[in-house]
């Protein structure tokens, strides 16, 4: 039997995964050849882009921000925790896993130009997820929060903003 560590880096190994900007580690598995003109985004954008993102240890997803809806879809490992800030400014969270017993949800969909990120719950090794973005995914329609930019939006939440900026 393999211990976390070894399933971490065989998931890494397996995928091929790569580090993501954002924190943790990703691959690209899927762009639609179909292309779209959404208005609100500048060029063409495949419909939808997927790929398979891993967060294990101490690593978090930074707050950042799409023009596009995300889907986030668990596989295995441990649950997952995403926190985002409403149309309100008013901050959400929910526990991405398979515990339905918990509240726990096997996905969520994070609405366009949403500041959100993700850490593993305390004690946790891995989690191992899926991303959808439709329209797809382009590094120009994303940016990553700074920390004094979001304190400033969101002033009673600097304690986890801080947590989970890197800057």
């Amino acid at each position: 039997m393999i211990n976390k560590i070894q399933k971490i880096q065989t998931i890494i190994n397996t995928f091929q995964l790569e580090p993501h900007i954002e924190g943790g580690w990703y691959r690209r598995t899927f762009e639609s050849d179909q292309l779209t003109g959404n208005s609100s985004l500048a060029g063409t954008r495949h419909i939808t882009t997927s790929i398979v993102y891993l967060l294990a240890q101490q690593e978090f997803s930074a707050f950042h921000k799409l023009q596009q809806y995300e889907t986030w879809h668990f596989y295995s490992g441990d649950s997952l925790l995403i926190h985002w800030f409403d149309e309100h400014g008013i901050l959400q969270s929910q526990i991405l896993g398979n515990d339905y017993e918990k509240g726990e949800f096997p996905q969520l969909t994070i609405k366009p130009n949403t500041y959100f990120a993700a850490e593993l719950m305390e004690g946790s090794e891995y989690a191992f997820v899926g991303c959808s973005v439709s329209p797809g995914f382009h590094y120009d329609d994303f940016s990553i929060a700074s920390r004094s930019e979001l304190i400033t939006l969101y002033p009673e939440h600097s304690k986890i903003i801080t947590k989970l900026t890197k800057k």
